[in-house]
């Protein structure tokens, strides 16, 4: 795969060699400060929960970026995934998290996040994905799997939402964090569930950009599915009722994880 005039490959690997450190201070901060978040206590096992995961995060995107500046198609598309975990995570830091001494981390990792992943995909700009991937594909079972996250996500948000606009019951995960704005429904609502219906609709129909949104939304449905889980862990170990989504959770984080490794065998490399 050739690369894309005025978008040199040193500028990717530099936004990952920025990125990955300062993710691993954001996460590791959250672990080692036990001062750092002043959201209520119930909600601290789940954030620290969220950081467990993301410090792991932080060195694949190191490794995905580096093999992805030698043109590896798979790398790049693991890369954007990691890349919009991390962006999904730290713009819901930025802009939900209570005041504290790391916010220009935040601010940093969310703003670097989306430039990162616009240099990323102009890498791709002219380039038909689908001679990359194989007929053998399970192209169908990923949009099948992107369309019901997308669904549950729907079901389980909207109904929260539907239920307080009804009765006035706060949602728990709201209450949890002291009546905040919860900025999981904005992003998930706003964002991921759309771009999943999108993902498998583009791969339903065998389009390009279907093949890219959705080996993106795997990685990102295995890295926020193991953050889930991660945090009701953390929540059940400091005696706090997790949130009852579990069974999700790990449909999120086995279906991504198993579909990307099938999805990915199928993706050619390319010099």
């Amino acid at each position: 795969m050739r690369a894309t005039a005025g978008v040199p490959h040193s500028a990717e690997f530099l936004l990952a060699l920025v990125i990955a450190p300062l993710t691993i201070i954001a996460s590791a901060g959250g672990l080692a400060f036990s001062g750092l978040y002043r959201e209520p206590a119930g909600i601290l096992p789940a954030m620290r929960g969220q950081d467990l995961v993301t410090l792991a995060v932080a060195p694949l995107l190191l490794v995905a970026a580096g093999l992805a500046v030698r043109g590896r198609v798979r790398a790049r598309l693991i890369e954007i995934g990691l890349v919009g975990y991390i962006l999904y995570t730290y713009a819901g830091a930025a802009f939900g998290y209570r005041f504290n001494p790391f916010l220009l981390i935040y601010i940093a990792l969310c703003s670097m996040s989306v430039v990162a992943l616009v240099v990323a995909l102009r890498r791709f700009e002219g380039v038909d994905l689908r001679i990359h991937f194989d007929a053998a594909a399970p192209r169908r079972q990923v949009a099948g799997f992107l369309a019901a996250v997308a669904a549950i996500l729907g079901v389980v948000e909207l109904g929260e939402i539907g239920r307080y606009l009804v009765t006035g019951t706060i949602p728990e995960g709201v209450r949890r964090a002291g009546d905040a704005s919860f900025f999981p429904y904005v992003l998930d609502l706003g964002f991921v569930a759309p771009l999943s219906i999108a993902a498998a609709i583009g791969l339903w129909r065998d389009t390009a950009w279907g093949y890219a949104l959705a080996a993106v939304l795997l990685i990102k449905a295995t890295t926020m599915g193991s953050a889930l889980l991660s945090m009701n862990w953390l929540m059940t170990r400091a005696g706090e009722a997790p949130d009852g989504l579990t069974p999700f959770y790990l449909l999120l984080t086995a279906g991504g994880a198993l579909l990307s490794i099938s999805f990915f065998r199928h993706c050619r490399q390319c010099a």
